[in-house]
């Protein structure tokens, strides 16, 4: 199990959270996720933006996190597998709808 802590993690369906530690199983799916309150063993500090998405959507470069919402049917996500993909270069501030430069799955 590994342990990666973000700015700001958004979910498919809409929702995101700020500060927050991502776990994911020995395969690279996410398991869990919880506030970031204190430094703990064993967490890598990614930063940043990241997005959860099911497996077999693959983001490009220029897709926007609002576009990958709405291209995920959220009625069919409750058995999805989902994967950490990290926003390259995207500000921590920055809108849903800025154009990202670049994706990169981080497991």
């Amino acid at each position: 199990m590994r342990r990666l802590a973000f700015h700001r993690v958004h979910w498919p369906s809409g929702k995101f959270a700020v500060m927050q530690t991502v776990e994911v199983d020995f395969c690279g799916y996410y398991r869990l996720h919880y506030s970031l309150k204190e430094e703990t063993p064993a967490t890598e500090w990614v930063g940043g933006v990241c997005m959860l998405l099911p497996d077999g959507i693959m983001p490009q470069a220029g897709d926007t996190i609002a576009a990958l919402q709405h291209k995920v049917c959220v009625s069919e996500l409750h058995d999805a597998a989902l994967r950490v993909w990290k926003a390259v270069g995207m500000p921590v501030d920055s809108s849903i709808y800025v154009p990202v430069r670049k994706w990169s799955r981080v497991v």
